[in-house]
């Protein structure tokens, strides 16, 4: 997860960086991607190892792989996240012309309703 602050400019991917150990996503069953690391690169294809627990290593070819730049990867999980946002800090925002407050609802809910 990235803070809209921290959303970097796009730039072109450079799969020339790709090769054993590097961090990656791949097309997994359906289209949805996982995140995984390359274990061994053999003749165009790769053997991947999702981070899932218990999951076997899949071959995969450079069509179905997207390599994640993670040198400026801090290590950051969403817990991490939910504790650095504070219920006393929520303002309501208006949004528009119409007078509704963004938000206006969370004075009833004592913030209940962020929570869940």
């Amino acid at each position: 997860l990235v803070r809209l602050g921290e959303v970097r400019a796009w730039r072109e991917v450079d799969y020339s960086t790709v090769g054993e150990g590097s961090h990656i996503l791949v097309r997994g069953e359906g289209g949805v991607w996982e995140r995984g690391s390359v274990e061994e690169v053999n003749l165009g294809e790769f053997l991947i190892k999702l981070e899932k627990s218990g999951s076997e290593p899949i071959a995969r070819t450079i069509e179905d792989i997207f390599p994640l730049d993670t040198e400026n990867e801090e290590d950051v999980t969403p817990s991490d996240l939910d504790n650095s946002v504070n219920d006393e800090d929520f303002v309501p925002t208006e949004v528009g012309w119409s007078g509704v407050k963004f938000g206006d609802w969370e004075s009833h809910t004592r913030g209940m309703g962020s929570n869940m």
